[in-house]
């Protein structure tokens, strides 16, 4: 595995991870280390080469702001469902439980519960 990219490639790379490719498909493609494709991607090396900079995790998320976070756990407190504030979200009942409860994201600020959730409002209990 090459552990440098031409600066074709550095401008291949970007464009692709901006168009949502994850760095694992990138890697592979490039014959590269995650490593690499993930510094390229956001800036941390080659700072000379155009290309769009994408700030997301290597799964292709997008890091979701601190208000939105605040925003979550202001509707948590207010003791709107998990299942509800995930949808508007768009993001998966787990993460919110965990940035509710401070496991995630401390440093966004807001209201954080100690307390574990109900995930789901009206659950049919009828066999």
């Amino acid at each position: 595995m090459s552990r440098h990219l031409t600066n074709e490639q550095v401008i291949q790379v970007r464009e692709d991870a901006h168009r949502g490719l994850c760095d694992e498909f990138l890697a592979v493609a490039h014959k590269t280390t995650l490593r690499v494709i993930r510094d390229c991607r956001i800036g941390a090396s080659y700072q000379k080469v155009d290309g769009p900079i994408t700030k997301r995790n290597a799964l292709g998320y997008e890091r979701i702001p601190d208000a939105e976070v605040r925003l979550m756990r202001e509707k948590a407190s207010r003791s709107i469902a998990l299942k509800k504030i995930a949808e508007d979200h768009q993001v998966s009942m787990s993460y919110i439980s965990r940035v509710t409860r401070g496991v995630y994201r401390i440093s966004a600020g807001g209201i954080i519960s100690n307390a574990r959730h109900k995930y789901f409002d009206n659950v049919d209990t009828q066999l």
